[in-house]
């Protein structure tokens, strides 16, 4: 039995992307879960011109990055503001998603889930728009343990929008949020959070008014 040439080399092909990426840790992108938030497309449009860049190569070399570019394309299509094409809030359903009624988000969730078990995420981010803050800023969670565990691990999880704010002037810091309130326990924010016990997950808002400048 010949084996095709389109398979000649595959397992050494597999063994050498498995000792390049097999120890790489990973990050998830998720974006416009809410269809009139064109923000988010925005957003990720400039992320993925970055990624694809040589500016980002030492970012690909260290990470495996998934993205999901649009977890509500019916909403989009059909002009909904918040809602998917059955009329529902995706993002109150990342608890649990129905596999018919809510794919997108079921299967993000099982492409998180699987990721985290096989090389662990570093970082998820749900991209979204802001109808009446200014500023591009964060919602994080945080740990209910104000020992000094807790204490750390709070303090720790602000350093990624910390560092955002440095590096950039159109995010704020004082408009972001770390708590988790009962109404948005069941967003990709903190389900990703308390599930999958994944610090660094946030929901990155962006203003449909721009900066807040100084007069």
């Amino acid at each position: 039995m010949t084996t095709s040439p389109h398979f000649a080399g595959f397992g050494n092909r597999l063994e050498q992307y498995l000792k390049d990426h097999g120890q790489k840790k990973a990050i998830v992108i998720t974006s416009r879960v809410h269809p009139g938030e064109p923000q988010a497309s925005h957003m990720l449009d400039g992320l993925l011109e970055y990624l694809l860049s040589k500016e980002a190569d030492q970012l690909r070399k260290q990470f495996v990055i998934r993205i999901v570019p649009m977890l509500n394309p019916d909403g989009v299509i059909y002009g909904n503001y918040r809602c998917s094409l059955l009329g529902c809030d995706l993002n109150r359903k990342w608890e649990k998603p129905n596999r018919l009624l809510h794919p997108s988000v079921f299967h993000s969730k099982q492409l998180i889930r699987h990721m985290h078990s096989e090389r662990k995420v570093v970082l998820y981010c749900d991209l979204h728009g802001h109808s009446r803050k200014q500023n591009a800023f964060f919602y994080g969670c945080s740990y209910k343990n104000y020992e000094q565990e807790g204490r750390i691990k709070n303090a720790q999880l602000r350093i990624i929008p910390l560092l955002c704010c440095q590096r950039n002037s159109l995010f704020s810091l004082k408009d972001s949020r770390f708590n988790i309130e009962k109404c948005k326990e069941a967003t990709a924010r903190v389900v990703v959070f308390k599930e999958m016990n994944i610090m660094n997950s946030f929901t990155l808002e962006c203003s449909f008014f721009g900066k807040e400048w100084n007069t």
